[in-house]
């Protein structure tokens, strides 16, 4: 608090003016959260995620058989991480668009984690089978993440693998391939993944850099325990 305090009170003598300083202050707050951590940026899309789905609830409100509304409030429910509400407006879109691997894909997600996985699986390798590099590769990642959990590994190994093949700049990607790398036990193998997500994210463009910055965070702590440094 006396550091805040203090910060405001030097900005001021410089400005002369506290309405200036505080000013200042929230303009270079607002520059760093930009660049950097991007708390500001995730509450504003958060907050349009929210605007989208009230929008779209109404929508199929007034109009039950619309097939793209039901899709497209679906995949924002499971992006909010809110699964059970999706899923029945995914298995009604479903009954019409099974045959867009948007559709397809989130409601094999929804599945996995509300617990009908086998129903899930097969879903989302029918949205990569539809289109290998939807989404660039997402589904693939999301099932090598299924599969590591559940300790079954060649599977998991097999679609990093093909995830790599479509999408070999992913810092995300890299990462969540490190962690595998520590559960069965390849400390090495962890590292150079954890190195790796960090070196594309130095070499990413900065929209890239805003978008992946928590990864190459995460990787860089985890690469102390692969590296066995504390």
């Amino acid at each position: 608090m006396l550091s805040r305090f203090l910060i405001f009170y030097i900005v001021m003598l410089f400005t002369g003016s506290p309405l200036l300083a505080i000013l200042v202050i929230l303009g270079i707050y607002l520059a760093f959260d930009y660049q950097f951590t991007g708390f500001l940026r995730r509450g504003v899309q958060i907050f349009r995620l929210e605007s989208e789905i009230s929008g779209l609830k109404k929508e199929v409100a007034l109009n039950p058989h619309n097939a793209a509304a039901l899709s497209d409030l679906g995949r924002l429910l499971v992006m909010r991480g809110k699964e059970h509400q999706a899923l029945p407006y995914l298995e009604r879109a479903y009954e019409r668009l099974s045959d867009t691997e948007e559709t397809i894909y989130y409601l094999g997600l929804a599945f996995l984690v509300t617990g009908r996985e086998v129903d899930g699986e097969a879903l989302i390798l029918k949205a990569l089978e539809k289109n290998p590099k939807f989404r660039y590769g997402e589904p693939a990642l999301r099932l090598a993440e299924h599969y590591g959990k559940r300790g079954r590994v060649q599977e998991a190994q097999t679609f990093f693998d093909r995830f790599f093949s479509i999408h070999s700049s992913s810092p995300e990607g890299y990462y969540k391939f490190g962690q595998f790398q520590l559960q069965v036990g390849n400390r090495a193998g962890a590292a150079e993944s954890f190195r790796k997500a960090i070196e594309i994210f130095k070499l990413s463009p900065s929209f890239k850099k805003r978008q992946d910055r928590l990864w190459a965070y995460k990787a860089r702590f985890h690469l102390l325990t692969a590296s066995g440094t504390r």
